[in-house]
């Protein structure tokens, strides 16, 4: 749940906090999707605000050349392609920073709530994203309190719960127990079958 610790840990694992006991061990290249994690400048188009991050990553010009046009599809903004940032509807935003951050490849991949913007079309076209980015072979450390794409997603889950390891099972094992979790305590109840509601006042 919110304040469970989900995205201090993720920003432990990302590197931009520095653990203050114990140690946190990887293995292989990391890549972090968070929020705010690619920073666009509005007065650019998307394209060069693209060309602008990939540059910093180890890619040569060809590569480059080849996700911008990646991005430019995927995205379907078409001419607002090469418009100002600032020009863009906020769903336009959305999906042209996800396609930016999330054309490159790595070992492993975190990933802290970023699925469920925009519509329908949106949200099923950035879910199939990552499902690809997945089969492609990278590892995906995915944080969110979204069964539905918890249950599609994940092969494996830990729950979290005021910084503590609650369970670390297979996905159907926990969030099977974290759902009747939420239904104990939002019906105020032992009884998981019993839907009175309780009016207090």
């Amino acid at each position: 749940r919110n304040g469970a610790g989900k995205s201090t840990l993720v920003k432990l694992l990302a590197g931009k906090f520095i653990p203050t006991k114990g140690e946190i061990e990887t293995s292989g290249d990391m890549y972090s999707m968070l929020p705010g994690s690619v920073s666009f400048i509005l007065n650019q188009s998307t394209r060069k605000n693209a060309i602008h991050h990939l540059s910093y990553q180890d890619l040569t010009t060809k590569e480059i050349k080849k996700k911008i046009e990646d991005i430019k599809k995927f995205t379907e903004l078409n001419e607002y392609f090469d418009q100002p940032f600032v020009q863009l509807s906020l769903g336009m935003r959305v999906r042209a920073e996800f396609a930016v951050a999330s054309a490159k490849k790595a070992d492993i991949i975190l990933i802290d709530e970023v699925l469920g913007a925009g519509d329908l079309y949106w949200s099923e076209k950035i879910a199939k994203r990552v499902e690809k980015m997945a089969s492609d072979g990278s590892t995906m450390v995915f944080i969110s309190h979204n069964i539905s794409q918890i249950n599609r997603f994940c092969e494996r889950v830990i729950w979290i719960e005021d910084g503590e390891i609650v369970m670390d099972d297979s996905v159907n094992e926990v969030t099977k127990k974290y759902e009747a979790f939420l239904e104990n305590i939002s019906w105020q109840t032992d009884d998981l079958d019993d839907k009175t509601v309780k009016f207090r006042n």
